[in-house]
């Protein structure tokens, strides 16, 4: 991992992308200065499964993998979030987060400053939670929508084993 100087084309960068692109200006100046910006190489482990992530994720180049009890469940790229379950609900990573590509950068933010934000910039810590909550429910819209294209074909699935059983009965030889 490599830390990366922050310069006015980065951070405009980070304000023009996920979470960043709906807050105004103004507000996002509040923040900018504690924006920590990293830099992995493929392979490398961003966070993991159980550990204290201490803030959010945004990826700004790059791709990651989210894996989960070692079995890759995901894959984020460019705009993306991770870590929100640290600073939502106060819980360790749920998966590990690994860089697929080398270079991929990060912006990181601190749950404390996101604190002290709620308090001097609380417009900025509306948005920015809103912001997240949009993208958590895009998740589990396009989860549900998965979970209903698994049921179905288990549906078929147990179908075909009771057509299976069916047959075996009525060909079986008498005994």
């Amino acid at each position: 991992m490599e830390i990366i100087q922050r310069s006015e084309e980065l951070i405009r960068k980070i304000k023009d992308m996920g979470i960043f692109r709906f807050i105004p200006q103004d507000e996002f100046k509040t923040c900018e200065n504690y924006i920590n910006i990293l830099r992995f190489q493929k392979g490398e482990d961003i966070i993991r499964q159980g550990e204290i992530t201490g803030g959010i994720f945004i990826i700004l180049e790059g791709k990651v993998s989210v894996i989960r009890d070692s079995i890759k469940i995901a894959e984020l790229e460019k705009g993306e979030i991770f870590g929100e379950s640290e600073i939502l609900l106060e819980r360790p990573a749920s998966a590990t987060i690994r860089a697929e590509e080398d270079g991929t950068q990060v912006a990181y933010i601190i749950k404390g400053i996101l604190e002290q934000l709620e308090k001097s910039a609380p417009r900025f810590t509306t948005i920015f939670y809103k912001t997240i909550a949009r993208v958590l429910m895009t998740r589990l819209i396009n989860i549900d929508k998965e979970y209903v294209k698994l049921a179905s074909k288990l549906e078929s699935i147990d179908q075909a084993r009771k057509i299976k059983e069916l047959r075996e009965k009525i060909f079986k030889t008498p005994e």
